[in-house]
C-alpha cells in the first residue's frame, strides 16, 4: 500500500498545484476534437488523484484542486461528439470524473469547509452526467454489438456509477442488465 501511495504522490496529476489543461466544451478521443483527449484525461485523473489524496492526507489543497476541476468541467462541458470512440470517451473519462465527484461529495461538505461540496455541485455534476455522458452511453447500449467486448464493460461500469451518483435506479439496473 505504501509503495502505491508513493507512486500516486509522484504523478504530476496528483499535485495540488497541477495546472488544469481545460476545461473544454467538447471532448473527444478522435475526430475534429481529438486534441482534447490527452489534456481532458489528465484533468480528470488530476481530479480523481487529488480527491484520493485529500481523503488520505486531509490536505485541503488537494480538495481544492479536485473541486476546481470538477466544477470547471461541470459548468463548461457540453458535448462528446458522435465519433467512433465516443462511447469509450464517455465510459473511461466519465467513470474517473464521477468517482472524483463521489469522493468529494461525501468527504468535503460545505457545512464544514468554505469551498466544500454544496447542493449546487450535485446539481451541476448531475446535469453534466445526464446531458453529456449518459446520452452517448444510451446510444451505445441500443446498438448491435460492434466492439471487442471491453467497451461494453467500460460503458456498463460508467453507467453503474452514474446511476449511483444520480440516485437513479433505472440507470443502475440498465447497466447491470446490459452486463
Amino acid at each position: 500500500a505504501y509503495g502505491s501511495y508513493q507512486i500516486l504522490t509522484g504523478l504530476p496529476e496528483a499535485k495540488s498545484a497541477y495546472p488544469m489543461k481545460g476545461p473544454f466544451e467538447i471532448i473527444s478521443r478522435d475526430g475534429q476534437y481529438s486534441y482534447t483527449k490527452d489534456p481532458s484525461e489528465r484533468d480528470f485523473n488530476a481530479a480523481y488523484y487529488n480527491a484520493l489524496l485529500w481523503t488520505i492526507t486531509g490536505n485541503q489543497a488537494h480538495a481544492g484542486k479536485a473541486m476546481e476541476i470538477i466544477r470547471a468541467y461541470a459548468r463548461t462541458l457540453k458535448e462528446i461528439p458522435p465519433t467512433n470512440d465516443a462511447p469509450l470517451c464517455a465510459s473511461l473519462q466519465g467513470f474517473i470524473l464521477v468517482n472524483a465527484a463521489e469522493i468529494m461529495r461525501y468527504t468535503y461538505p460545505a457545512r464544514e469547509y468554505t469551498e466544500g461540496w454544496a447542493p449546487k455541485d450535485t446539481e451541476e455534476v448531475g446535469n453534466m452526467l445526464r446531458n453529456v455522458f449518459q446520452p452517448v452511453l444510451a446510444k451505445f447500449f441500443k446498438r448491435k454489438p460492434y466492439t471487442n467486448g471491453n467497451w461494453g464493460i467500460a460503458a456498463a461500469k460508467a453507467q453503474l456509477c452514474f446511476g449511483i451518483f444520480l440516485d437513479d435506479r433505472q440507470l443502475y439496473d440498465d447497466a447491470i442488465n446490459f452486463f
